[in-house]
């Protein structure tokens, strides 16, 4: 396994130049992985390791590192990947083949300079959660991008404190006729609809608007976003970072959901989506977006999860039938909870 680190990282280790390997060949599957970049940073004031699969971008943070746990930052490196892989849900057989393929852990110099602004995104994002999901959190998604608001609460694993905002006008139910796509993207791409749902709710600046589009174009996240800058909420954005970079803003503000995030987390998807190229066929198959932003969404869950824990929080967990460490009724306190962060 190779750990890419920052200068910051490697100097709090006392890792030479002599003692790195290079990281060629470690940015292209399969490798990539078996490849994670590390950097030292601080959340809530104290120091922190996160770490980043070069191919998933998936993170890991290790929280609160003494000075001697710099030393033996192998071993807690091994266990923290371990550690997040079952918090997930990966079966055991599969976490063992992982970390064996990936072999003995050796350091190596950062390679890419957009891992560390990722790994720096990432723990922006946790940060803004954990430290406003003591009251409602918006979040937004419209279209396909509607399935990681689905997916943050309820879902099993899901905790109140996440405020999924949905209009059933922006899913679709058919593939045309009523509740079809071409109704959905014209709603979604019409100026002036989104904000007559959002008055709804009552946001206000101890929010946060965490907002999923792969486009992020049309006119539904992003006057959403506007919507919330313009009562003080911070946004975080999960979108292409191909998109933001080349395509250009449709909306009348001149602006693209980017431009009004706080937080911009690639989903590192290319614009098209589609990622699969066959032969003989013009338009490429398979999108990525879905599976890219479903992971995102887990690993900011997870990890806020994991802070506000530490923090003293008593979380409210809606859980499976199969979790038997909790009491017949306790998806009905959940949903009581939830009833009760809505009057707060």
């Amino acid at each position: 396994m190779l750990i890419q680190c920052t200068k910051a990282l490697l100097d709090k280790m006392k890792i030479g130049s002599r003692e790195l390997r290079s990281p060629e060949g470690y940015d292209q599957l399969p490798r990539s992985l078996l490849a994670w970049h590390a950097h030292a940073v601080n959340m809530d004031r104290r120091k922190a390791v996160i770490l980043m699969n070069n191919a998933t971008r998936y993170p890991v943070v290790i929280y609160r590192p003494k000075p001697k746990d710099f030393a033996r930052m192998k071993d807690l490196m091994r266990e923290a990947i371990v550690a997040a892989l079952r918090m997930e849900g990966v079966c055991e057989t599969v976490i063992e083949r992982y970390m064996a393929d990936a072999g003995e852990i050796e350091f190596s110099k950062t390679a890419n300079r957009s891992m560390v602004a990722k790994m720096n995104q990432a723990v922006y994002a946790v940060s803004l959660m954990q430290d406003y999901l003591d009251e409602n959190r918006g979040v937004f998604g419209s279209g396909h991008s509607v399935i990681p608001v689905l997916d943050v609460f309820p879902r099993y694993g899901g905790f109140v404190g996440f405020h999924p905002m949905m209009d059933p006008r922006l899913m679709w139910f058919n593939v045309v006729g009523p509740g079809g796509a071409p109704e959905l993207l014209w709603i979604e791409r019409s100026e002036g609809y989104i904000v007559n749902f959002l008055k709804s709710f009552e946001l206000d600046g101890r929010d946060t608007m965490l907002v999923y589009s792969h486009g992020g174009l049309n006119a539904a996240p992003v006057e959403a976003a506007l919507y919330a800058k313009e009562r003080g909420l911070s946004v975080v954005a999960v979108t292409s970072g191909d998109n933001y970079k080349n395509a250009t803003p449709t909306h009348s503000s001149g602006h693209s959901l980017g431009d009004l995030a706080d937080v911009l987390i690639d989903n590192c998807v290319p614009l098209e989506d589609s990622m699969v190229h066959i032969d003989g066929l013009v338009e490429p198959v398979g999108a990525g977006s879905t599976l890219s932003v479903v992971a995102i969404t887990m690993s900011i869950l997870s990890e806020t999860a994991r802070e506000l824990v530490r923090r003293g929080h008593k979380l409210s967990v809606f859980v499976s039938p199969n979790v038997t460490a909790v009491t017949p009724d306790h998806n009905e306190r959940v949903f009581e909870e939830y009833a009760r962060s809505l009057k707060r």
